[in-house]
């Protein structure tokens, strides 16, 4: 029986769907299901009603999600009982808890087993599967955007406590910690219109993001994969704990009464009011005087009133429904649970809102404490039986009140600070409730204390030891009188205490009295330029500000900008905040336009030649003046003088123009003429050098070319020369300074170059040696002038001669101008031949096959190389000891690189590598020959010789040449002789012939008439070496053959040996049963009467189809005809049988029916007709 479920919240639905319903009992210890209950899960989060079939049920979970984790959770439906359901899953699920599991979806259908361990008479009873999906949160969560209540859940425990939760700051907060998923806490807004206060924090069992409205689910949930516990939360129900959320800390009120208001709000209202779902909450505080069931004698504060705690049972919308808000919209299926009978709707703002089914009213948690002591909290939830159907707590804002009554501040007249200045009124203390009710009048009491250096009476008004708050408002300004007693004593206090504090040590607060500072107020004056404006500014300080000004214009701000055409004086008077003012005055003065004029000329030497030139600058206006010129447009540093005129002395050509001038002071603007130009005197002087002949000779000479400035020229040489044109000079450089008539002067310098000296130079001469049987000689020449000659001797010619014998040659050098130098060379001689020895050590063997020679007695140094030729060189051949692998002859050559003589040495290399011989057979490995000898027969064999076998399967004898193995596969053997080392291998393959036979069968169902079928082993193995062998429950005959005759329905195994390898191979068959009868159902009762003397009988509720056949039998009555129909005709009463055959399965079903007869003729009776007479004229 297969059922697919959708997502039920009904119970009732539930226990009428599944108490219909007849499971097979599986065996107690399972093998797989006998049956399966298919249920189709949803998108998001469900529970199932489900009844155990003796002591476990099998599901089938479809609509599963490939890839997305699932977590599963089973618990008693009718409360907490002495057992415990489990659940078994697919392959790699996990254990969760008691009754809990977690597993990822391979496919869409997935098989679990819910089981009682140990419990074997649990026939029908109820229990609950919820299915979760990991991924259910998210999703839900991203189709809630904009709705009213608001989330937030990133922010910390202490942040939640200490600037939400608590009201005001009369207290002390520490230890906040938190533990659960950090997405089951954090802040919300906008619940007023569904919970009954704004803001605050909020506390769940899934995610607090869930709580958004609308109401647009019937179960909002999200599964934390850790589920966690809590001792104190499992105190109160009895159900196991999944998403614990926990928010603790420690506290020292003030007051003797701590509280705060909440909301309980849940998703498993109200279809889960009354089961195992009663999600838990509970405020657990503990400490002095305290004393309850709970973790350090704690006591929960999460009561009604009458000290019933909030649950989902405990308060709904019948039980203390006076507390209770349902929040279900009106056509809600959940309404048709019989939980739910009763329970109100909701439209609007809440259903609008707030996500969640139901929650209460608003609630107070409050308890009665010692002040100054130190107690601990612990707000905690979870949901109860599984993971899903979220339920939270909300706490209102600033609603946790620890105590305290109100708190004093101090305000002076000097802004933002205590200080009350003398003469200026006076200052306040300001008294401010403290988380109190503003519905009622507050008195607090305060004393002055003696550490005030103020005096009563003298320095300020007494002041009273109480004041009162009115009803309504939020604090109380007492007024504090100070006098001005017009002694200077430096700074008094007033300080006072409260005496009854909002801490649990007394506050202070401080009143300061200091005398005024004189005000003090400063204009300056002021020059200007006409046109100018200027910014007039007091700078007004001591006294007590604010500040006020009176302007003698008329304006009152702090400062004024003025513009007068002519000198101005202007007055301000300025006030300070006690009454107190001071005057002070500015003349603005107005200064003139200045003019400036530049006259004057004459000529300077080139490059300043040492002359300067006096220019004349004229002014107007008022002194000082300050001016700018320009040298041929170049803008020059500026000049401030008081002299008129001024002489402006120039040592520079160019022009001359003035740009601006100011005067006064200020730098009132002018207007400037005047332009002159100084002129320039030029000498030209240009040398022409001619250089010595040869390096080292005075031969040079100077020709002088002069022009421009005065003639009448004089020369001045340096380091020698005279004249206009010297001779008879070295190289070197020279300088001359020419001067004309009028002493302007002109300096030049110019350089006579000297000839390079001749420079041979040997760089290459080749010996006479082994390589080289002549020398020659190569040489370069640098400096002198080129075209060169060379002369050898004794022999020799050209740069580069060749050919020569071994000896001392001298070259003499001439270049073009004669000029000579000599170079000396010597060619050397070398042909001595170096020493070659060749050795060698033992022979080249298996375990030795690489030997080194012995290069030892040749020669050796860095001049000498080696080269090694032979059959086998490995490494080594250009060294004195190569390394060989083979035998033979080996030459070894000796080369002196120096003169490139060689000489050779050879030495004769033996060998012994003549390898053993290995060879080996076996026979083959079957079903029935799990083991076999190998054997090594031919091998080499003697006490030189071991073996090493190596394969898959070697059981024993590993080092023998006959070993014994258990698995087919490659096997090598390894003969070693041990005098030589030389190695043989052989590699065996060991054969196995482990085939099955063919086991095939198929078998025809028993039927009705069918009692007993053979069954078909076609297929199978067949021949001499084959047996076969059945089993099952209703063997008839032929158990060894393969087509044995059975007369039970169920499975049958055939076993189908090989004899020649001894293996085997099975098949099942299942042979069913078909013996289901059909319907029968010859309809209701029929009448033979006068009207109907013959009636038609009703078959057609009976089984139809082709393979039905019908049968009227009677043995009283008469059938007209369709005696093989469903419907017949009969004309007599009695009973008639319908008989029914399934032609398929040959079974028969019979239904009686009976006819009977109404022939009875009514009565007649007919009276005298009335006589008509005279009378009676007519009868009837």
């Amino acid at each position: 029986m297969h059922l697919t479920f959708t997502r039920f919240r009904c119970l009732a639905l539930f226990f009428f769907l599944f108490t219909s319903l007849a499971f097979q009992n599986p065996a107690t210890q399972s093998h797989g299901p006998t049956e399966l209950l298919k249920i189709t899960v949803e998108e998001g989060p469900s529970r199932h009603l489900l009844f155990l079939s003796g002591q476990e049920l099998w599901v089938d979970l479809c609509g599963l999600k490939k890839g997305t984790r699932y977590r599963l959770q089973a618990n008693p439906a009718n409360g907490p009982q002495v057992w415990t359901p489990q659940i078994d899953g697919p392959e790699g699920a996990t254990t969760k808890g008691e009754g809990g599991l977690e597993f990822l979806a391979t496919r869409s259908c997935q098989v679990v087993r819910i089981f009682v361990p140990g419990k074997t008479t649990l026939d029908r009873a109820p229990v609950y599967l919820t299915v979760s999906p990991d991924d259910w949160s998210a999703a839900a969560a991203a189709q809630k955007v904009l709705a009213p209540i608001s989330t937030n859940s990133n922010f910390p425990a202490s942040h939640l406590i200490q600037n939400v939760f608590i009201g005001g700051d009369c207290y002390e907060v520490s230890n906040i910690t938190a533990t659960g998923n950090t997405l089951s806490r954090g802040t919300f807004t906008n619940g007023a219109t569904s919970l009954g206060f704004n803001d605050g924090i909020v506390l769940s069992s899934g995610n607090i993001a869930n709580a958004t409205g609308p109401n647009n689910q019937t179960g909002a949930s999200t599964d934390f994969p850790v589920n966690g516990t809590d001792p104190d939360l499992a105190m109160i129900t009895g159900g196991s704990l999944n998403d614990v959320a926990v928010i603790q800390f420690d506290f020292t009120p003030s007051a003797d009464l701590v509280e705060f208001e909440y909301v309980f709000a849940s998703e498993e209202y109200c279809d889960y009011v009354g089961s195992v779902f009663n999600d838990v909450f509970g405020f657990f505080i503990s400490g002095p005087g305290i004393t309850g069931p709970f973790s350090n004698n704690a006591a929960n504060i999460a009561v009604l009133p009458n000290g019933t705690p909030v649950t989902i049972n405990n308060v709904n919308h019948v039980s203390n429904p006076a507390y209770y808000v349902g929040n279900i919209p009106p056509g809600s299926g959940q309404l048709t649970d019989p939980d739910c009978a009763g329970h109100p709707t909701t439209t609007g703002a809440p259903v609008n809102d707030n996500q969640f089914d139901g929650f209460t009213t608003v609630l107070t948690a409050s308890a009665q404490v010692i002040p100054c002591s130190t107690y601990h909290i612990k707000l905690a939830i979870a949901d109860v039986g599984d993971g899903i159907f979220d339920s939270a707590v909300f706490l209102k804002a600033n609603s946790f009140s620890t105590g305290g009554t109100a708190k004093v501040d101090a305000t002076g007249t000097v802004q933002g600070t205590n200080i009350v200045q003398e003469g200026c009124g006076g200052g306040y203390f300001v008294f401010i409730r403290d988380g109190q009710d503003l519905s009622q009048p507050l008195t607090i009491n305060f004393t002055v204390l003696s550490i005030s250096t103020a005096t009563p009476g003298l320095d300020y008004a007494a002041l009273p030891t109480s004041i009162t708050i009115p009803a309504g408002q939020s604090q109380y300004d007492l007024f504090v009188d100070v006098f001005a007693d017009l002694i200077a004593e430096g700074i008094e206090s007033i300080v006072i205490e409260l005496d009854v504090p909002c801490q649990c040590s007394n506050p202070t607060i401080e009143l300061l009295i200091e005398d005024p500072p004189p005000l003090l107020a400063n204009l300056q004056d002021e020059e200007l330029c006409a046109s100018e404006p200027v910014t007039l500014n007091p700078g007004a300080s001591g006294g007590v500000p604010n500040y006020s000004y009176q302007w003698s214009t008329g304006a009152t701000s702090p400062t004024i900008t003025v513009n007068p055409n002519t000198t101005t004086s202007y007055t301000v008077t300025v006030t300070d905040n006690c009454g107190n003012s001071t005057e002070t005055t500015s003349t603005v003065t107005i200064l003139p336009s200045p003019t400036a004029d530049i006259s004057g000329g004459g000529t300077l030497c080139e490059n300043g030649g040492g002359g300067t030139v006096d220019l004349t600058i004229n002014f107007t206006g008022t002194g000082p003046w300050t001016f700018t010129y320009t040298l041929d447009g170049v803008p020059q540093p500026p000049v401030t003088t008081s002299d008129n005129p001024y002489i402006l002395t120039v040592s520079e050509t160019g022009s001359f123009a003035l740009t601006d001038v100011t005067s006064g002071g200020v730098g009132c603007p002018g207007t400037v003429s005047g332009n002159v130009t100084i002129n320039e005197t030029i000498i030209n002087a240009n040398p022409t050098p001619d250089p010595v002949s040869c390096n080292g000779v005075s031969d040079g000479s100077i020709n002088l070319n002069v022009s421009g400035g005065t003639p009448g020229y004089t020369f001045q040489w340096s380091p020698a020369g005279s004249g206009q044109n010297p001779t008879g000079l070295p190289a070197g450089t020279y300088t001359v300074t020419v001067t004309d008539a009028n002493g302007c002067t002109e300096t030049v310098s110019t350089t006579i170059q000297d000839v390079p000296a001749l420079s041979p130079s040997v760089n290459n001469v080749v010996d006479v040696d082994c390589n080289n049987p002549t020398g020659s000689i190569g040489i370069s020449v640098s400096g002198g002038t080129p075209g060169y000659t060379y002369q050898w001797s004794p022999s020799g010619s050209g740069q580069n001669p060749t050919g020569l014998p071994a000896g001392t040659y001298t070259v003499t050098i001439t270049d073009a101008n004669g000029c000579t130098e000599t170079a000396t060379a010597t060619i050397a001689e070398d042909v001595t031949p170096p020493n070659a020895a060749a050795n060698v050590t033992g022979l080249i063997t298996c375990s030795e096959p690489d030997i080194t020679l012995s290069g030892t007695g040749s020669s050796t140094g860095p001049d000498f190389t080696y080269q090694w030729t032979g059959p086998g060189i490995v490494s080594g051949g250009t060294t004195l000891n190569p390394t060989v692998n083979a035998p033979g002859t080996y030459t070894l050559t000796v080369t002196n690189n120096a003169n490139g003589c060689t000489q050779t040495a050879t030495v004769s290399v033996a060998a012994d590598q003549t390898p053993p011989v290995a060879t080996a057979t076996a026979p083959m490995l079957t079903c029935a020959v799990t083991s076999v000898t190998v054997s090594g027969t031919g091998s080499s064999t003697g006490p030189d010789f071991s073996y090493q076998w190596t394969g898959p399967g070697i059981v024993s004898g590993g080092n023998t040449l006959n070993p014994t193995v258990n698995q087919p596969g490659s096997y090598m053997l390894t003969v070693t002789n041990s005098i030589n080392g030389c190695t043989e291998t052989f590699n065996l393959n060991v054969g196995q012939d482990v085939t099955p036979p063919n086991a095939v069968a198929t078998a025809p169902s028993l039927t009705c008439v069918d009692l007993q079928v053979t069954i078909n082993g076609a297929g199978s193995s067949t021949g001499p070496n084959f047996s076969y062998q059945w089993t099952g429950p209703g063997i008839v005959s032929g158990g060894t053959s393969l087509n044995p005759v059975v007369n039970a329905a169920g499975s049958y195994t055939l076993t189908v040996t090989n004899n020649a390898n001894g293996c085997t191979g099975t098949t099942n068959v299942n042979v069913g049963l078909d013996n289901t009868p059909p319907v029968a159902n010859a309809g209701p009762p029929q009448q033979i009467d006068c009207t109907h003397s013959q009636v038609q009988l009703n078959g057609s509720g009976s089984a139809s189809g082709s393979n039905i056949g019908y049968f009227w039998s009677t043995t009283n009555g008469n059938i007209v005809s369709g005696q093989n129909s469903a419907t017949p005709t009969v004309n007599e009463p009695g009973t008639y049988v319908l008989t029914v055959t399934n032609n398929t399965n040959g079974c028969t079903a019979q239904s009686t029916v009976t006819v009977t007869e109404d022939v009875t003729p009514p009565l007649a009776v007919v009276l005298p007709a009335p006589l008509v007479d005279c009378f009676t004229p007519q009868v009837t």
